[in-house]
């Protein structure tokens, strides 16, 4: 079996917390596995008699022919007792269903859906490596048994009719939550100044025992505790699209506040990778990174995780302008757009385009001189989609961005009512299937021309530069009749722009930083108060601690008794952490434990002064 955290079965991560870090202590946090499932087998135990023969149940066979082809409800996860009869023939019964006996069929009934009638069983000959019908079938070794979903095969000598045979069908089950693998935890409710231990485990898992292994608990201390009053935390400010037109994000997040620099960075592209740039000092610090899933599995430097994205390749949005005039509908071919009408050409008869998609825009128009030719193709013609000749299209193609009229090409259906060699897609059935084929090559251009009149549009269709392919019916009106285009419509594909070297994304960082003027020395607390005996942060009974928190990142603390002694003084200095919290052990200057009363503490700081009192209980 391969260890935790390989390739093969690595399964998720569990996330944990303790207050002692000793073992037994440790708390569960959350857990996130891989989306998988255990896969369907078959438990086959011989029951009663004896046989000096194997089953085995043919995994391989099952997933890759009888449930990849019937379905797999096919696999019915029941239980069944089997037995070979005095003749050499079959007995089976299904008790999941109560025991009812599952008879051979005098005809062979290949599949078999949990619910009908009993199935009937076929054998299958391996030496033949055929199925034949099972009426009668005995029998034989090297024969294979169907039946629930399951292919047996059996080896050895007949088994008497006293050996029996137990068959457990085990159904696809999730393993675990399937919650899908996550890489940050947030943890909340903590209390500063407490010490917990965290730890983040791997687990495997497997069929076979044992079923999962994960690897130890040992755990990392992390104390919380409150910034220096003043102290804005680090952050990312919104991010600016500086160049290109992409339709891609980047999402930076802080992931380590103290390493977070306060630079500029930007985030440019290559063909297929992206580099992340520190602007301040030109260092390029993420370099060829190829994830632009904007998933988790992102790296982490100058304590910011940069999640990029880029759109796939696909249609972004679709519109008709105005809406209200509106008149085709798709006819649902699976396609992704428009109802399933509309989608790339690659993804219908073909295409010699796969990335790269325009805006492009159809102006409709009444005026034939504001209509433009396309290419007609002719199906269930001779050839079936040869080219027959110019057509019209009730208005003209653009691709929008370079201002460039672009060819078109629809087909006519052999014997239609609409075969006139016109683009108009009626109200009736399948809209005599008159295929709209947008095309990225210029209008009137004399290569494409020779090349869209040689071709045939379904067999030599990868070498036809289609963007779009559409297969629409026009909408009726309240009167049943067809609706139809309105002078000045126009149809608007926007396609996805993933990133391109032309796109840079740029945001700014603010360090953690001390700003005199939200600082707030009234903020400051002594923690807890009163101190009562103990608290829940105190390692042992002879250690004591109490605590000043929100404090300046540099001060001095002083404690007075009512009396105004001195009882100790403290210099904190937090300007590398930028922390606000110092432990006071409830000593005094000369390392004596102090009594119970009420003392003064005065904060001395750059920005200020504050007095406060709290209570000691012992």
């Amino acid at each position: 079996m391969r260890v935790t955290g390989s390739e093969q079965d690595f399964e998720g991560y569990r996330v944990w917390r303790s207050l002692t870090g000793q073992a037994g202590d440790w708390e569960l946090l959350a857990q996130y596995d891989k989306t998988s499932f255990t896969p369907r087998s078959a438990d086959i135990t011989q029951v009663a008699g004896e046989w000096t023969g194997t089953v085995n149940y043919e995994a391989s066979t099952v997933e890759g022919y009888i449930l990849a082809y019937g379905g797999t409800e096919l696999f019915t996860g029941h239980e069944y007792l089997l037995r070979v009869n005095s003749d050499s023939t079959f007995s089976i019964s299904d008790v999941t269903l109560g025991g009812i006996a599952l008879p051979l069929a005098t005809e062979a009934d290949y599949w078999y859906y949990d619910g009908d009638t009993p199935p009937s069983f076929e054998v299958f000959d391996s030496d033949m490596n055929s199925m034949v019908d099972s009426t009668g079938a005995k029998y034989f070794d090297g024969c294979y048994l169907y039946f629930g979903g399951m292919i047996l095969s059996f080896s050895g000598p007949v088994p008497s009719e006293d050996v029996i045979f137990r068959i457990v069908g085990n159904l696809e089950k999730p393993e675990g939550k399937n919650s899908g693998l996550k890489y940050t935890y947030v943890d909340s409710n903590l209390t500063n100044g407490v010490t917990y231990y965290y730890d983040v485990t791997a687990y495997d898992f497997q069929i076979t025992s044992p079923h999962s292994l994960e690897n130890g608990i040992e755990g990392i201390a992390v104390t919380p505790m409150s910034l220096a009053t003043g102290v804005l935390e680090a952050a990312v400010f919104d991010v600016r699209h500086t160049s290109g037109h992409s339709n891609g994000k980047v999402i930076p997040v802080v992931a380590d506040p103290d390493a977070v620099t306060g630079h500029t960075y930007q985030v440019t592209f290559t063909d297929s990778t992206w580099n992340l740039v520190d602007k301040n000092t030109g260092a390029v610090v993420l370099a060829d990174q190829t994830n632009q899933s904007g998933d988790e599995e992102y790296l982490v430097v100058d304590g910011l995780c940069v999640k990029v994205f880029s759109p796939p390749v696909g249609v972004n949005e679709i519109t008709y302008t105005p809406s209200d005039n509106m008149w085709f509908s798709g006819i649902n071919w699976g396609g992704s757009y428009l109802g399933g009408g509309m989608d790339l050409g690659c993804n219908f008869f073909g295409s010699s385009i796969n990335t790269g998609y325009i805006k492009v825009e159809l102006r409709f128009s009444t005026d034939p001189s504001k209509q433009q030719d396309a290419y007609v193709y002719l199906r269930r013609g001779t050839p079936s989609y040869g080219f027959v000749g110019m057509g019209k299209v009730p208005f003209t193609a653009w691709d929008v961005e370079n201002n460039r009229q672009i060819n078109v090409a629809f087909v006519e259906n052999n014997g239609s009512s609409t075969q006139d060699m016109v683009w108009n897609p009626p109200n009736v059935s399948l809209g005599e299937r008159e295929y709209l084929f947008i095309l990225n090559s210029d209008y009137g251009d004399a290569t494409w021309d020779a090349n869209y009149k040689s071709w045939n549009l379904y067999d030599d269709a990868d070498n036809f530069d289609v963007l779009y392919a559409m297969w629409v019916i026009a909408d009726s009106d309240p009167s049943g009749n067809a609706k139809t285009y309105q002078d000045g419509d126009v149809f608007t594909i926007t396609p996805n722009y993933p990133n391109t070297p032309q796109d840079v994304f740029e945001f700014d960082t603010r360090a953690r930083v001390f700003t005199e003027s939200v600082a707030n020395l009234d903020a400051i607390r002594v923690v807890p108060n009163p101190y009562l005996v103990r608290n829940r942060w105190e390692p042992s009974a002879d250690y004591s601690k109490l605590q000043f928190t929100h404090l300046p990142e540099k001060c001095t603390i002083r404690i007075y008794t009512l009396a105004g002694d001195l009882v100790q003084s403290i210099e904190h200095d937090g300007t590398q952490s930028h922390s606000g919290t110092e432990d006071w052990d409830l000593l005094n200057k000369d390392k004596q434990k102090v009594t119970s009363g009420i003392y003064i503490f005065h904060v001395e700081s750059a920005v200020g002064e504050k007095v406060g009192k709290f209570a000691i209980v012992r």
